[in-house]
């Protein structure tokens, strides 16, 4: 009773005191010059601030001098405000729809909805409302431009057609790496990150904004919520599979964030089993249904999945008057998984109790990131700090029907210990992994032109120690690689504004690993604004990335790959109720790995690739007919080729003759408490691969080679959704 006493008086909202700013100004229209009225001034989370008058006149009070403000008005688009860019917050003249706002001479960029000369930031609420789900994170990225490849039953993600190691991610200023829970996945796998944390996400593909290294295609940005400084806020959390509970708080001008949440173990075995594991094979299932009565076809291994996840969250940050900011985060995930498969196919070959494939493994992670943003006189200053522990243990066994006769000369019992019995078998892939890593981010703008433009100097560092262990099968004995490297990226930023309607913005920069060769980061990118709601944009990008990766047999080494990009795209809006932009891109790999899974990453490659080709074109679209109805599309093309030493091509592993997501969304109320969401998606023409492994003398060897009997494969998927939100 105690503790529910106790947790009663957290979840009360408690009205602390907190220091308030005026701010006053007038809005108008950015053409003609008059005023607007009724335009509604609200903060990112959507709480509104207040509205303009008669005259376009308004006065709000906010609780930081760098708070973000949203100005939304109908047929405009909403103009999104950082406090922090002005000097004086009284008499302020906003001009919507223009991309330049002019204070006292000032001139700062904003961002505007679908702005293609930066990066588009979406808001939490703004993806949220198309899908209607804010538990996992998947959902949101789904719904992103550029984004493809992805659905429940996969981690892997495409940003432009790149592959799901060549986007960075960033939480704040610091690289985090890819966020998914497990490398199989489900339906409702939840992400390290609670999106109810989140304030925004944003696709970053121009060298001169955003992350520093976007890979090699672009990176994802996660912006965190700033909380209400004015409450102590508590949810509480009680689904079908996740159980959570979320927490903000405010205490002498320092802003606290806590979030826990567990996977309840049965549920992610019964989601995992129904609609991720092929439990048992095509013929077995066969003969049940024919015949219930059979005990041999009908059999099931009991504990088929055993699942176990957590995370926490923690984070603390502090805003002075000035707009200086410092923010601490810590997060972690403990994940435990056992998955198992019957193979039998004829009656007494193999029985239910037999277990032919074996997966289970765990994976423990903890990470710590600090922020700080300093406004000083003669320019601003941003830095980012992170440091990572990630431990990952997998074992994949290659399981045959046990026998005697199977003379193994080593068993389950000898690898593992005496907890696994009944099955011997060859074990193929790494076994654990011990990864950490550190990170250094600054960016300093000073204030002035430099040759004409508006530069910024950026740096970001990451040191990396990487500690494999695994069980070979030709040396009948554990083998351990260890390998650390340091991978920097330094670049100068340049912003031009050659007239109202055209910017030019570029990146000069190198990216080195251990000292080593420099690798060029280059970027130019133009806009042209074709009229207030439309706008295109051209850029040819240059970019290096590396990491630690198995090149050949018991070798894991740095490896660098570099690619050159071309981009076209186009924007537009008309107003609120329709937003739409497309994008066109080719780029070149040099030298890129093949596609490969974990499992048989130890066995060398019999041939190589000299480079990859990739084209493809995005379409996104928005229609919101009126707070009732709504409809949303992301849709992708993605073709490719490895091309081998040897002459020979393979696809591309992300490539797509279509990825589709469609989400249509009905509002019966107008107070959005009951939602109903439509969402349609297919992916077609995913390529397969087949893998031909040599593992008879001393050095493994595999060719790869596209499926001669599954070449692609298509999936589509129909749900319906019906949310009743009860808000406080």
């Amino acid at each position: 009773m105690r503790f529910f006493a106790v947790l009663l008086l957290i979840a009360l909202p408690l009205t602390l005191s907190a220091q308030t700013f005026s701010v006053t100004g007038t809005v108008v229209d950015d053409e003609k010059g008059n005023p607007l009225v009724g335009v509604r001034i609200e903060t990112p989370s959507g709480k509104q601030l207040g509205t303009t008058n008669g005259k376009g006149y308004f006065t709000i009070e906010v609780n930081s001098k760098r708070a973000h403000l949203i100005f939304k008005y109908q047929s405009y688009a909403d103009l999104d405000i950082d406090l922090a860019n002005y000097v004086e917050l009284i008499d302020i003249e906003f001009s919507m729809l223009s991309d330049v706002v002019e204070i006292r001479g000032v001139e700062t960029n904003k961002q505007r909805q679908g702005n293609a000369g930066g990066f588009r930031e979406q808001s939490i609420e703004e993806l949220e409302k198309f899908q209607g789900f804010r538990t996992d994170l998947n959902d949101h990225l789904r719904n992103l431009e550029g984004v493809s490849g992805m659905s429940e039953f996969s981690s892997r993600l495409s940003l432009y057609g790149g592959r799901t190691n060549d986007a960075a991610h960033y939480l704040g200023r610091t690289p985090i790496p890819n966020l998914r829970h497990l490398d199989f996945a489900f339906p409702g796998n939840n992400s390290v990150l609670n999106p109810r944390l989140l304030r925004s996400i944003s696709v970053n593909d121009n060298l001169a904004r955003g992350a520093i290294n976007q890979g090699n295609s672009s990176a994802l940005h996660y912006e965190l919520v700033e909380g209400d400084p004015d409450n102590v806020h508590m949810d509480v959390v009680l689904g079908s599979s996740n159980r959570e509970i979320n927490a903000t708080g405010y205490w002498d001008g320092r802003t606290f964030l806590m979030s826990g949440r567990w996977l309840d173990p049965s549920a992610l075995a019964n989601l995992g089993g129904d609609f991720f594991v092929d439990l048992q094979p095509k013929e077995k299932k066969e003969r049940c249904r024919n015949n219930p009565s059979d005990s041999t076809a009908c059999s099931r291994i009991p504990d088929l999945i055993d699942i176990t996840s957590f995370d926490g969250f923690f984070s603390t940050y502090y805003r002075d008057s000035t707009g200086a900011y410092s923010r601490h985060t810590v997060l972690g995930l403990v994940d435990t998984f056992t998955i198992s498969r019957d193979g039998g196919t004829l009656d007494g070959e193999v029985t239910g109790s037999t277990l032919l494939d074996l997966n289970l493994g765990n994976q423990k992670a903890i990470a710590y990131a600090y922020e700080l943003f300093k406004p000083m006189a003669t320019g601003d200053f941003e830095l980012g700090l992170g440091l990572k522990r990630i431990t990952t243990e997998s074992k994949w066994l290659d399981t045959v029907t046990f026998t005697e006769a199977n003379n193994f000369d080593y068993s389950l019992e000898e690898i593992y210990g005496p907890d696994i019995v009944r099955t011997r078998a060859p074990i193929q892939g790494n076994d654990y992994n011990l990864n950490y890593s550190g990170s250094i981010d600054g960016v300093w703008s000073p204030k002035g032109l430099f040759l004409g433009g508006r530069p910024s100097w950026a740096y970001e560092g990451v040191l990396v120690n990487d500690h494999i262990e695994f069980f070979d099968t030709t040396n009948r004995g554990r083998d351990v690689i260890e390998n650390t490297f340091l991978s920097s990226n330094a670049m100068l930023r340049e912003r031009w504004k050659l007239s109202s309607e055209t910017g030019l913005e570029s990146a000069l920069g190198v990216h080195m690993v251990n000292a080593g060769v420099p690798w060029p980061l280059a970027s130019l990118r133009l806009t042209q604004e074709l009229n207030k709601q439309n706008s295109v944009f051209s850029e040819v990008a240059f970019r290096h990335s590396s990491q630690l990766r198995p090149t050949t047999y018991h070798v894991y080494e740095p490896y660098t790959t570099g690619s050159g990009e071309i981009k076209l795209g186009y924007t537009g809006n008309r107003g609120e109720m329709l937003r739409y932009s497309t994008t066109a891109y080719t780029r070149l790999y040099r030298e890129p790995i093949l596609p490969s899974p974990e499992v048989y990453w130890f066995y060398e490659e019999t041939e190589a690739a000299d480079f990859a080709h990739v084209y493809g074109l995005n379409a996104t679209g928005t229609f919101q007919l009126s707070h009732h109805f709504g409809f949303n599309v992301n849709a992708s093309f993605v073709q490719g080729d490895y091309y081998l030493q040897d002459g020979s091509a393979i696809p591309w592993d992300m490539n797509r003759t279509l990825d589709l997501v469609n989400n249509i969304r009905v509002l019966p109320r107008s107070d959005s408490l009951l939602s109903m969401i439509l969402t349609y998606a297919v992916s077609n023409g995913v390529p397969t691969y087949q893998y031909t492994l040599d593992n008879s003398g001393p050095t493994h060897y595999r060719t790869i080679a596209q499926s001669s009997s599954h070449p692609t494969i298509s999936s589509q998927r129909l749900d319906g959704r019906i949310n009743l939100d009860l808000k406080s």
